[in-house]
């Protein structure tokens, strides 16, 4: 079960694509079904009733659909559900009867609930966010995408390890391909952040690390992948004075991230918060030399390969990527490993730990699994 197309998840498109992809490879029977934009078509995007138009679609036109795809009648329904987003946990009740299955990416809007940093949830939570946290923690199985969205789950609602899966998620085979041909577009040297504006980003923080290596004599423009810089990010570039060195780039093809990624001198991705961490995956399976938070679960996926920074602390992290910089010889050691790294979250072994985990829900063997 997938995302509403509208609404725009790139991130959760991109996972639903993967997990077919997967299944694929394994000879699962996959069919993949999500609310489809029916009402919303007859409003432009930017009216009020299509929002509204988006609400009928998702809970009542698509909830009937489902209701019919999982408990019909006869050897033509699924043997199991598998949800692969958490935000669409307020569908559960609905296959609750049946073996299923959800992807828990992470807590942070649980955890946060009003948009803001945040380690417990906030009590002012939507009527939707209070219903999805309620339909999340009675889920039967949750596969968890890091050690830090499991570790999430458990000190939140303290439910047993038997529900819970770890199985990390797969890299697009697309960025373990070597980069065929340098993009026009990438200037000759420069540091990358790939992300958004979301407060848990931290994209602020880039802006004044790249300040920071400014003043130490590294002149290196940073080019900003991800979405539109925000107004606020806006007046700390010109309070920074470093808006000359600073590229924003926004809606890119896959094509020249993985190009930028393969001729950056560096990834610098100082998050507070993630649920699993695609961007340094990507970057490390193009050899890039990662600079990423000293938090989980970026921890858990540069390991040895990356260099870790405060993420709090911009002048530390601009001295310790400066000192890395200038070590070439310890850069190109954790080049080769960092690719190796990357590679082995391909989507064959992802497949086959998917499609047992699927049989030890289901109770059926593993090879031909019916769906």
């Amino acid at each position: 079960m997938g995302n509403y197309l509208p609404d725009r998840q790139v991130s959760m498109q991109r996972y639903a694509e993967l997990v077919m992809q997967a299944l694929r490879l394994q000879d699962v029977p996959v069919r993949l079904v999500r609310p489809e934009p029916m009402l919303c078509r007859w409003f432009p995007a930017h009216a009020r009733a299509f929002r509204w138009a988006g609400f009928l679609d998702k809970f009542l036109l698509f909830p009937l659909r489902l209701l019919w795809i999982v408990h019909r009648p006869g050897r033509s329904r699924p043997r199991l559900v598998h949800i692969l987003d958490q935000g669409n946990a307020v569908y559960l009740p609905l296959i609750q009867q049946r073996p299923h299955l959800l992807t828990l990416h992470d807590l942070i809007s649980l955890r946060a609930g009003t948009g803001q940093p945040s380690t417990h949830p906030s009590p002012r939570f939507s009527p939707y966010q209070w219903i999805n946290a309620c339909c999340l923690r009675r889920c039967r199985h949750l596969l968890c995408v890091s050690e830090a969205s499991r570790g999430d789950a458990l000190s939140l609602w303290q439910l047993p390890t038997e529900r819970m899966t770890l199985l990390p998620n797969p890299l697009d085979p697309f960025f373990l391909v070597p980069d065929p041909q340098r993009h026009q577009a990438l200037p000759l040297h420069y540091w990358l952040h790939v992300g958004s504006s979301a407060w848990y980003k931290n994209r602020s923080m880039v802006l004044r690390i790249h300040a920071e290596l400014l003043a130490r004599c590294l002149r290196l423009p940073l080019l900003l992948i991800g979405a539109p810089l925000n107004a606020q990010e806006t007046d700390l570039i010109a309070r920074l004075g470093s808006g000359e060195w600073i590229t924003p780039l926004t809606n890119v093809d896959d094509s020249l991230v993985r190009s930028a990624y393969a001729h950056a001198e560096g990834l610098i991705f100082p998050s507070l918060e993630e649920g699993f961490g695609w961007p340094v995956l990507e970057a490390m399976a193009q050899g890039c030399p990662v600079y990423c938070s000293n938090r989980p679960p970026l921890t858990e996926l540069a390991a040895d390969v990356g260099v870790p920074i405060d993420p709090l602390d911009p002048l530390g992290a601009a001295r310790t990527i400066e000192a890395d910089w200038r070590d070439q010889a310890a850069r190109c050691r954790r080049r080769q490993p960092a690719i190796k790294r990357a590679a082995s979250y391909n989507l064959k072994a992802y497949g086959a730990e998917l499609k047992t985990l699927y049989a030890a829900i289901t109770g059926l063997p593993p090879f031909g699994l019916p769906l």
